[in-house]
């Protein structure tokens, strides 16, 4: 779910909706917030104008009541992560170059961010979108293995 201030509708605004193409705009917004809904991962997109448009999973999995600014993002990441980031969504915004990176919450969990820059047609509406998934199960996975791996490894030189 996006998060979004609440609209009330006015007598003028329900009769002018239709003639100005208002009920459209509605339409579209809702079909946008669906498609969304339906993605997989969780989101964060910061437009060119200061306006930030996020999933309510992004905010809760990094354990934020709100975003305002990649700041607080960084805020809730471990130091290097927080400068790795950093770095990259600067890269993001100058040069339009997408990244992935893995970085470690202050909540112990592993996620992973991935960045791209989006525009509308015309390049006039620009976004960079953060898109985040939690990957800390497999994280652990490939810790297991490691660890068996280099148990096995023990063993060997036992025998040996």
């Amino acid at each position: 779910m996006t998060k979004s201030a609440p609209q009330k509708s006015s007598f003028f605004s329900s009769i002018l909706a239709p003639l100005t193409g208002g009920d459209q705009l509605v339409l579209e917004k809702e079909r946008l917030e669906a498609f969304l809904n339906a993605f997989p991962g969780e989101y964060c997109g910061f437009h060119e104008d200061g306006s930030v448009a996020y999933s309510d999973g992004f905010c809760a999995s990094l354990g934020l009541s709100g975003i305002k600014t990649v700041e607080d993002i960084q805020a809730v990441l471990t130091p290097g992560d927080a400068a790795a980031l950093e770095g990259q969504f600067l890269t993001l915004e100058q040069e339009g170059k997408p990244f992935s990176i893995r970085v470690h919450g202050e909540n112990k969990k592993t996620f992973r961010i991935r960045g791209a820059a989006g525009a509308a047609l015309g390049e006039r509406d620009k976004f960079r979108i953060l898109w985040l998934e939690d990957i800390s199960s497999e994280d652990d996975a490939q810790m297991q293995v490691r660890k068996a791996r280099e148990a096995a490894e023990k063993q060997l030189e036992i025998k040996r």
